[in-house]
Formats: structure tokens, C-alpha cells, sequence
């Protein structure tokens, strides 16, 4: 089976996770239904932003959610809870809080290239629009601490926004941090892949081989 990397209008998305999601954000309705699929065991929602609400999502479907992010508000729940007011609305933010939805998760401040985890900790590692924010020359350094904290046999799901990271560039740069993808992918861009900014959004699926 192969995977259509790019999104296409005609695919799955979401109008709410956990709380309504803002009408401008164009990508990510498809960004999360998409990974969703993929929600099981320990997990880790990489860069997870502070207001962004699939961290919370994963608390409902998964053993255990670790969410990680450069940003120091990460490490206080009031500040989060104020980016929620501010990004979704008080009622959102109450909701979150009366949720208990903040206790669930385990959360870290943590440079990508230097993830504060052991090795082989993760069944699977999200990272959801992340990667074109990142300059090329840490990328790679990415990938291997993916790698070392990925279970053997566990998933890495990816989104990036084209042109902004090159698929040719990631390709290369999981062949070369001992990630392989899970199948192979098509990236090819259909007629119908959804836009926004400029900009269009692909996915990647990745896997660690097991150790021998």
C-alpha cells in the first residue's frame, strides 16, 4: 500500500479535539484526524506547542502522554491555560481545567536535538507541523533522537508544510538516522491538496526497525 504524502481535500479532518478547532487553521483538521489513528501505548507529542489541543486528545486514548516543547510556559499550567483564553476562548480554557486534562500529562521544556528521555522510551512519537520551523542543520539531529527514543518496531508520525521542508531533504534525513518509512510514500501533489498560506501540508510515517 502506498501512502498520497501530500493532504487532499477529500480526506478525513476534524472539527473538534477535544475543543472546537478555529476555522483558520486550515491544515491542522486533517493533521490531527490523520494522526489520531496512531494513538496507543506511551507516547511522546514532540514541539506539542502550549495551547495546541491533541496533547490533551492523546490523554484519552493512550497509557501515557509526554509532551514536550521549547517554550518555558510549557512547565506552568496557569500560563497554558491563559494561552487557551487567548488562543481558543475562557469557556475552552475552563473546560480544559475542569477536565483535568493538564494533570494527565507528563510535561517537559526540551531542545528536539537534546530530548530529556531514555532511550527506547516511546511507542510512538508525534511531531505535527513542526519540522519547517527548524533550520536544516538541527534536522538531522532530530531524527537520531527520534531514533533513540523510539521502541524498536515503534512509529514516528510526522506532518510538514511544503515548500517549507523539502521531502527530497527529509527523506535523506531519515535514511540517515537509521529511521525507515513505514511504507512507501507518494509525493506526487494531487489537484486537490489543500492550501493555506501559500503553503501545502504532507505527512510522513516512519518506523524503527526492532533490534536484532
Amino acid at each position: 500500500m502506498t501512502l498520497t504524502s501530500f493532504f487532499r481535500e477529500c480526506d478525513p479532518k476534524l472539527k473538534q479535539v477535544v475543543i472546537p478547532l478555529p476555522s483558520f487553521w486550515w491544515s491542522r483538521p486533517y493533521e490531527y484526524a490523520w494522526a489520531s489513528q496512531y494513538a496507543q501505548g506511551c507516547v511522546l507529542d514532540a514541539a506539542c506547542g502550549i495551547s495546541h489541543p491533541f496533547k490533551f486528545w492523546l490523554t484519552e486514548y493512550c497509557d501515557e502522554v509526554h509532551g514536550c516543547d521549547l517554550d518555558p510556559r510549557i512547565l506552568s499550567h496557569a500560563a497554558i491555560l491563559q494561552d487557551i483564553v487567548v488562543d481558543f476562548g475562557e469557556q475552552e480554557a475552563a473546560w480544559i481545567k475542569q477536565e483535568g486534562y493538564l494533570h494527565r500529562l507528563k510535561l517537559l521544556r526540551a531542545d528536539l536535538g537534546m530530548l530529556p528521555y531514555g532511550d527506547e522510551s516511546f511507542d510512538t512519537i508525534f511531531c505535527i507541523s513542526v519540522f519547517e520551523h527548524l533550520p536544516d542543520a538541527v534536522k538531522p539531529a532530530v531524527m537520531q533522537e527520534f531514533h533513540r527514543t523510539l521502541k524498536g518496531g515503534a512509529t514516528l508520525v510526522m506532518t510538514l508544510d511544503y515548500p517549507l521542508a523539502n521531502p527530497a531533504f527529509m527523506v535523506q534525513a531519515i535514511q540517515d538516522s537509521g529511521l525507515e518509512l513505514k511504507e512507501p510514500h507518494d509525493f506526487s501533489i494531487p489537484e486537490d491538496a489543500i492550501t493555506g498560506q501559500g503553503l501545502m501540508c504532507y505527512r510522513l510515517l516512519l518506523t524503527k526497525k526492532p533490534s536484532s
